[in-house]
Formats: C-alpha cells, structure tokens, sequence
C-alpha cells in the first residue's frame, strides 16, 4: 500500500439531510452549495405536496450546469422524493447543491431544524490543507510523501472537487488516449474564452476580464497533473468522454 493513501481525512459536513414529514403549504426558499457557490430555491407546497421546484439565484458555469438546472427541479417534482433523485452526471456539484437548498425548504417548511456541524478535533498535524480539490489533495499527498502529518478540511460531503463532481479536464491525459480523444490546449483555451464572453453577455455592465496567461498555462499542464494523480494508482469509474 503507497504511503499516501494513509492520508487522514477530516470531513466537515456543512449539509445535513434530516427527514421530513407533512409540510406545511406555502412558499420556501433554501438554499444549498453548489459548484458556483451558494444557490437559492424556491419550492412550492400545496396540500402536501410539492408542487414547484424554482432555481432563483446561482453561480454555476452556463452549459455545463444547464442539464443540471433545467432536469432537477422538474425530477423532484414528479418523484415527490429528495431519496430517489439521482444527480445528473456532468453536473453532480450543481445537482447536489439543488437537492441540499431543496432539503433547507422542505425543512423549514416542516418545521425541521437541521443539526448542528459536528466539531472535529484536528491533533496538531504539521500541514492543515483547505479543500479536498485535486489541487488540495495533490498538496496534501506531495506533503506526506515528505513526512510531514497532513489534515484535509473539506467543507462538502464528497472529496476531488470538479474531479467529485463530475467535470475533469485533462488535455492530452492517459485518460484521453485510453478514449482515443486527440486533444489541444488551444482548443479549451477557446472554450474558455467563448465562457467569459457568455458571462459577460449575461451580465452586462459588469466589469469582467478572465486570466489569460492563468488559463494558457492550465490548459498546457492540466494533462500533466491528471496524469500525476492517475500513474498514483486512483481510479476513475463510469467515465463518460
């Protein structure tokens, strides 16, 4: 067994999911972490019943969230079931987030307080890593195969970040190759760009500039890294090219 994987881990949950029962009718708006950050939805009850499922305000990445935005509240409705919900894949973090703000209504709507975060205590480590993202586990790995004792703060209930998510970019990665994809840097390169430009369409009078320089030099090592953590002997399931 490599060293790494001895990593200590410590979970902090921000999302808890109690049950809930005979909702009162009315309107609630929850809220719940998606990949963007914080979403607020407003769902509808009436005689029991949910009726509406509404996304009011994210910040999730257009196109890659949109099936996510678009397939969820509609599912929940007819499935009148947070437990039988599957997330979308592509867009888990963006899914995720729509059940747990779902979950934040339904609760107040019952009358339902969520449990307070457990609090966890963290016996001296040498480093203290927030964020269990790739880049987070990448720093935490490269520290412990130093010597050095390494906690993991993680403030969702899923480790990897895009990786957990559902979403991973790696340019010309043994992950690709094993696909037959023929990738180029310069092609997400201008992904990214036609990104910005959307945002800023969508926003207009917001003053908005991504880093270029940052992007080019992600989209020429992302296969690197991904490579890194794959040759570490971790798996990826149910890969979808």
């Amino acid at each position: 067994m490599r060293k790494w994987t001895k990593l200590l881990l410590v979970l902090v949950l921000v999302i808890c999911l109690p049950a809930w029962a005979a909702p009162a009718d009315g309107e609630y708006v929850g809220t719940g972490n998606g990949y963007g950050g914080e979403m607020e939805v407003k769902v509808t009850m009436k005689d029991g019943q949910i009726t509406a499922v509404e996304v009011l305000k994210h910040g999730e990445t257009a196109g890659i969230s949109d099936p996510a935005l678009e397939q969820m509240p509609k599912t929940i409705v007819d499935k009148q079931s947070l437990n039988d919900v599957d997330v979308v894949a592509g867009a888990s973090r963006t899914s995720q987030g729509i059940l747990a703000a779902v979950q934040d209504a339904l609760n107040q709507a019952s009358g339902v307080v969520a449990e307070e975060p457990q609090v966890c205590t963290i016996d001296n480590p040498d480093v203290l890593v927030i964020g269990g993202g790739i880049a987070g586990m990448r720093s935490a790995i490269a520290a412990l195969e130093k010597g050095a004792k390494v906690v993991i703060l993680e403030k969702t209930d899923v480790l990897g970040g895009t990786i957990g998510g559902g979403t991973l970019i790696g340019v010309n990665s043994i992950l690709q190759k094993e696909e037959g994809i023929t990738d180029d840097p310069e092609l997400l390169i201008g992904d990214y760009e036609r990104l910005n430009q959307g945002y800023i369409d969508r926003n207009p009078g917001v003053e908005y500039e991504w880093n270029k320089s940052l992007g080019e030099y992600f989209a020429y090592h992302c296969g690197e890294e991904l490579d890194w953590v794959t040759n570490l002997g971790i798996e990826f399931t149910n890969r979808t090219p």
